[in-house]
């Protein structure tokens, strides 16, 4: 046969097989897309072209090659396409891109994309809702040069053999919940220009081998929870331009030399870590950097930074931490930002800088936005430089010393939105010029010495929502073109200052007010009805002034006021019932003589209604039995007096933080009462005092007393802290002191007691913890998961209204489990405050006269250690430990915390591993036996039970890190954290 005829005998199978093949696969491509569209929902109809009515590679979003119509390319990102990823998506295998970025993608990523191993070469699934891990298999994509996986919810580890993709130039994996340490392999990776993890929950060190990814401009590792120091290699990726390990647990120094080995840096952020030391010098030489975060760490001394180099900074961030220190010239390093001409924003506050600001800034920057100097020691006028910052929207300058009055020509900062000047020295009038800020947020003029009148023009700041004018010397009526300012959202303050006149109806477009605060000043009349309009209201403070007439009905109609001071004002009649007037918790209406009727707690006399003669009589009658009175308590008392002097007779007083208690107690009363102080009456011992239970006959009341060790130091001083804290305080989550005796014992020697009602269920300490009981026997009580959540909401609750609904912010300073009190119904009471702190002005001698006493160890704030000043970020942190105790049955100071590991780091371990591992034994115990016991003979599903628990346990886990964390700036505030208890209880009751 002809040699021809056989080869093209031979090629046609061939070639028939070849074109059966391209059209299979073909075929392939298109069912596959098919998949792909059938698992989507499309809302904004992106694949409305996906149809049989044209070729699909002309579809939206797909690109084909030109010789096999083999989809390379399926790119829609921001397409609000919604639905999981098909695994389909493994068999486009000539498939090159894949950008599905910006969606709403959700579930698993499909490990079929690891077939694509010799096409694939950028991957973008970011900003969607992928959850679980990262599939192994994409290391056999050798071909990826750009992986993104940001802004997802992954978990898991980084994948061992993700190391293996010798290509890869950039790896995104930010924003997700992956755990584990960063692979020390990572350094494989030598293509690298950019490598981002930040935001995640990783742990361990940064490793060494990071140094090895010489191509690197772009390493953000911030957000984790990384710890040691920063690898000295790092300093050898000289092509850096984003450094960034914000967030971090990282300590030690910054190398000196910084600046010079890593000249590209365009962005620095160190913020929130450990480090300390100074801030290297040399960062001048990095001449393009235009971000500088290193605020909220531990840095000291002098700015020595030459910004002048800086010519692209636009960013500097330098707050929170020690630098400047004494010296008037520590503020000097801001002239050589007078040529930063980018400058946007500029932050150095909460630091030690001393000093004037420069009297002139020559070309400092027209762009700046923000402005924030507050909370340092500076002195001096406010130079006029600032008024010429017309693109300022944010200007703070509190906290600190200034002097002088504030510019006239203030008005000229049009854009300024939030301004600041509260706790100087400010003196005169506020300039009428400030009524030209129509974009005005937050005015802020507290706590100086302003006079004067109340400039009208202020009521032309109609986007005001806070205005605190408090603490000055402002004299005259308060204008009522403030009261027309309806943006008022937040806070309208004009207490302690020297207001006279009446309140202004206009009060009535203050409809979204949430805070009023007129206390400590001469306004008289009534008030208006007008101030029913303010249903917004939740806390208003008229204490303190002269208002006359009945205490308005109207109030009860305020559903949302949550706290009430009409005390020491000339109210008179009945105290209105109803609504907050029912709650004596949360309202004040002492110090007002005329009053009667209202709640039985209130403690004021029935009112009785008197004919007009007999009223009148009444009168005469009581002048005259007043004036008797009168004089012949006179005479008693001088001659006690006298005969006091005579006999040297001891006496027994209540003190004055009790005079008001229901119990008038005397040594002898607790002597029988105790049996003696008997030993089978002993409750508990502390560092100040031995508590004994007692029971009262004439009152039929059971009792607690606290005998002050008289003899030990601190001990008067933490009776007379507890006595002026106790006396402010009521609500139903602290414990209540019924009389507080001040007397000399049967011996003559000095002797002091606490009174408090009983709690029969005794201390959360002995609720937590086995202990020996008197007869020396082991005593172990145990808590349901629901009884522990309670409890600690009861605590958050008391903390709550400690720092946020008292008159004056109370310290506790002491907040652990043996000073939580448990009633019949096991409600928890916090007491004991002996060490607490009523920080107000006229408190602040006696605050600094107690700063040996920080609370316990473990449960004390860390700043308290470092001569910290007491703050409500204390009881935060202690608040936390309690949280935590609660949760594993760990003590702060058990033997397994050796080292770095505390139990705040415990809590951590516990989320980012198996909560379950660190929850309390007698919990597991005690929920399992609860749901054998409900499910009487049926078989139980524990793990289900505890898949179900799991969550509400994370929640309070999470909730106690945030109130622990070292730093007081991270802790959570307390409303946060009681919100999130409450939904940790939801959850759980849910179950």
């Amino acid at each position: 046969m002809n040699c021809h005829i056989i080869f093209m005998l031979l090629t046609i199978p061939l070639f028939f097989i070849y074109s059966t093949n391209c059209m299979n696969s073909n075929e392939t491509d298109h069912y596959a897309l098919l998949a792909f569209k059938s698992a989507l929902n499309d809302p904004q109809k992106a694949l409305k072209s996906w149809n049989d009515s044209i070729h699909y590679c002309i579809w939206e979003g797909v690109a084909c090659n030109n010789r096999h119509e083999r989809v390379t390319m399926l790119a829609l990102p921001s397409k609000g396409l919604d639905g999981k990823l098909t695994p389909f998506i493994g068999n486009l295998s000539f498939l090159q891109i894949l950008d599905l970025s910006n969606n709403s993608f959700h579930g698993i990523i499909p490990s079929n994309l690891g077939n694509l191993a010799i096409s694939l070469g950028y991957l973008n699934l970011q900003n969607n809702i992928f959850d679980g891990e990262i599939p192994a298999n994409l290391s056999a994509c050798i071909h990826l040069y750009s992986l993104s996986f940001a802004y997802n919810s992954l978990a898991g580890r980084i994948p061992q053999e993700i190391t293996y993709l010798k290509n890869l130039e950039q790896l995104d994996l930010c924003n997700n919940q992956i755990t584990g340490e960063i692979p020390d392999s990572i350094g494989n990776l030598t293509s690298l220009t950019v490598f981002s993890v930040d935001s995640n929950l990783l742990s361990g060190n940064i490793p060494d081998s990071i140094g090895r990814l010489s191509n690197l401009s772009m390493l953000q590792l911030g957000n984790n929870t990384l710890f040691g120091t920063v690898p000295y290699s790092i300093y050898n990726l000289s092509s850096l331009t984003l450094f960034s390990i914000f967030s971090t647990q990282i300590h030690g120094t910054l190398d000196p030399d910084l600046g010079l080995m890593l000249p590209h840096l365009q962005i620095l952020n160190v913020a929130q870590t450990r480090l300390s030391g100074f801030i290297p010098h040399s960062l001048s030489n990095a001449t393009h950097l235009e971000i500088i975060a290193m605020y909220n760490c531990s840095f000291t001394g002098k700015v020595k930074v030459d910004f002048s180099h800086l010519k692209n900074l636009q960013y500097l961030y330098l707050w929170g931490n020690s630098l400047g220190g004494e010296g008037p010239d520590s503020i000097n390093f801001l002239n050589s930002l007078s040529n930063s001409r980018n400058l946007s924003l500029l932050d150095i506050q909460n630091n030690q800088f001393h000093g004037s600001l420069p009297s002139y800034m020559g070309n400092f920057s027209k762009k700046i936005t923000s402005f924030s100097v507050s909370d340092n020691y500076l002195t001096g006028l406010i130079p006029p430089w600032i008024t010429d910052i017309f693109s300022l929207s944010t200007l703070l300058l509190d906290h600190n010393q200034f002097s002088g009055s504030i510019p006239n020509d203030i008005g000229k900062l049009i854009h300024l939105q939030e301004f600041h000047l509260n706790n100087n020295r400010l003196s005169g009038q506020i300039p009428s010029s400030i009524g030209t800020l129509s974009l005005l947020n937050e005015l802020d003029l507290s706590s100086n010495q302003l006079e004067g009148k109340v400039p009208n023009s202020l009521g032309n700041l109609q986007s005001l929502t806070v205005l605190d004018l408090s603490n000055n010397n402002f004299s005259e009526s308060i204008p009522k073109e403030i009261f027309q300012i309806s943006s008022l959202a937040v806070i309208l303050d004009l207490s302690h200052n020297q207001f006279s006149g009446q309140f202004p109806p206009e009060v009535k477009n203050l409809g979204q007010l949430g805070t009023l605060d007129l206390s400590h000043n001469d306004i008289s009349g009534e008030i208006p009805s007008s101030i029913e309009s303010c249903t917004s209201l939740q806390f208003l403070n008229l204490s303190q002034n002269s208002f006359q007439g009945p205490i308005p009905k109207f109030l009860q109609t305020l559903r949302g006021l949550r706290h009430l001071d009409l005390s020491f004002n000339d109210f008179e009649g009945e105290v209105p019932q109803g609504g907050i007037f029912d709650n004596s918790n949360v309202i004040s209406v002492s110090g007002n003589n005329r009053l009667c009727g209202g709640i039985h707690e209130l403690n004021f006399p029935k009112c009785r209604k008197h004919k007009k003669s007999e009223y009148s009589l009444l009168v005469v009658i009581l002048i005259s039995c007043s004036a008797f009175v009168g004089l012949a308590a006179i005479f008693l008392i001088l001659f006690f007096l006298k005969t006091r002097k005579k006999k040297n007779i001891p006496t027994e007083s209540i003190e004055p933080a009790s005079r008001n208690s229901l119990l008038k107690l005397s040594f002898a009363m607790l002597h029988k009462a105790t049996e003696g102080f008997s030993s089978k009456n002993f409750l508990g011992k502390g560092s100040f005092g031995t508590v004994y239970k007692g029971f009262l006959d004439n009152f039929n009341q059971e009792i607690a007393i606290k005998v002050l060790h008289v003899q030990e130091q601190g001990v008067i001083r933490s009776f007379d802290a507890e006595c002026n804290a106790l006396s402010r305080l009521r609500h139903r989550n602290l414990v209540k002191i019924l009389s507080a005796c001040s007397s000399l014992d049967f011996q003559l020697q000095n002797f002091k007691a606490l009174v408090y009602d009983f709690l029969p269920n005794g201390s959360l300490e002995r609720w937590l913890h086995s202990y020996v009981d008197e007869k020396g026997e082991i005593v172990s009580k145990s808590l349901s998961l629901l009884e522990r959540m309670n409890i600690a909401i009861d605590v958050a609750f008391a903390v709550d209204y400690l720092q946020n609904e008292c008159p004056t912010l109370v310290v506790h300073c002491d907040i652990k489990p043996s000073n939580v009190l448990l009633d019949e119904d096991m409600v928890a009471h916090l007491g004991d405050f002996g060490l607490a702190r009523i920080i107000s002005d006229e408190d602040v001698q006696y605050q600094s006269s107690c700063r040996g006493l920080r609370g316990t160890i473990g449960y004390a704030a860390p700043e308290y250690g470092l001569g910290g000043e007491v703050s409500k970020k204390g009881d935060i942190y202690s608040l936390g430990i309690l949280l935590l105790e609660l949760i594993t049955g760990k003590r702060p100071t058990d033997s397994i915390f050796e080292g770095d590991l505390n139990l705040n780091k415990f809590g951590k371990m516990g989320i980012l591993e198996n909560v379950m591992e660190i929850v309390d034994p007698n919990i597991v115990r005690i929920e399992e036996e609860q749901a054998k016991s409900s499910m009487e003979n049926q078989v139980v599903d524990y793990e289900a039970i505890w898949k179900e628990k799991r969550h509400s346990i994370i929640l309070m886990t999470k909730v106690a890190i945030a109130c622990s964390m070292e730093n007081p700036q991270d802790r959570s505030d307390i409303q946060t954290a009681i919100n999130e208890l409450q939904t940790a209880r939801d959850l759980l009751l849910q179950v």
